[in-house]
């Protein structure tokens, strides 16, 4: 296909789908929800439809996500996990061991449950062009100074945290991008998530590019001091 080709002609009458649980939810940040919210409202002045749509499993992809990328990643690493564990980064051998002893039962349901939010994507690209949602639920973080989990709380807000928003889209097979659609009050940059029905990646690049059209977010580079 003739990407470039594609990005011209807007997006008017083009329908967008608001993922309400992953936009008016308690696991996203005020600012990051409002620059979205706002962003959101560009596309419909842009002459987009946008509406609310509801796909109830993206709540809890990162779960979904976790059992089935760590049992899949320990299985890939076997003969590394038993020969050469020390080599690993911290992180990831908490990983590959979690995954090692994962149950069978457990990645089995979360198999189950991809297919099944991937069919209610599928479903709600039936209806929209394009699925809209923050690219994370809060601005870029600090790298953490202590690796791995600190408690089962922790691991429960990651799950519903960060992963969950990257998560959907993977888990379904979609085409998906992030663009930059405005700063916190730190200066930290907070991005719109864009995806769109399988193989149809130039709908997707048409959206991103009205925006960036119509808005500087892009434009803008960091201020460094050395």
């Amino acid at each position: 296909p003739d990407y470039l080709a594609s990005l011209e002609g807007g997006i008017q009458g083009l329908r967008v789908g608001v993922i309400s649980e992953r936009v008016h939810t308690d696991a996203v940040e005020p600012e990051v929800r409002d620059l979205v919210v706002k962003a959101i409202s560009q596309l419909g002045e842009l002459g987009a439809a946008v509406e609310e749509i509801n796909i109830p499993l993206t709540a809890d992809s990162a779960a979904i996500s976790t059992a089935v990328v760590y049992a899949d990643a320990s299985a890939a690493h076997h003969d590394g996990i038993r020969k050469n564990l020390a080599e690993y980064d911290h992180n990831i051998q908490l990983r590959l061991l979690t995954g090692a002893i994962l149950p069978a039962q457990a990645h089995q349901k979360a198999l189950r449950l991809r297919h099944m939010l991937r069919q209610q994507i599928l479903d709600a690209l039936e209806k929209v062009d394009v699925l809209v949602m923050p690219s994370s639920s809060i601005p870029a973080s600090l790298i953490p100074e202590k690796a791995g989990i600190e408690s089962k709380e922790e691991f429960k807000e990651m799950l519903g945290g960060r992963r969950s928003f990257t998560a959907p889209f993977n888990l379904s097979n979609v085409p998906a991008l992030s663009i930059n659609c405005g700063f916190t009050s730190d200066n930290l940059p907070v991005g719109l998530q864009i995806a769109g029905r399988p193989f149809d990646e130039a709908t997707v690049f048409r959206v991103a590019h009205a925006y960036e059209q119509a808005t500087d977010w892009h434009t803008r580079r960091p201020t460094f001091e050395f």
